[in-house]
């Protein structure tokens, strides 16, 4: 049960990081 916790966790911050990186490279797309 613990090690699905800490999978969560893990998923969900990967998930926030790519979606910031996603958020700043449009930005940086949209720029240009």
């Amino acid at each position: 049960m613990y090690f699905w916790y800490v999978f969560l966790s893990y998923a969900i911050c990967f998930v926030l990081l790519l979606i910031l990186i996603l958020h700043s490279y449009l930005k940086l797309k949209k720029n240009k």
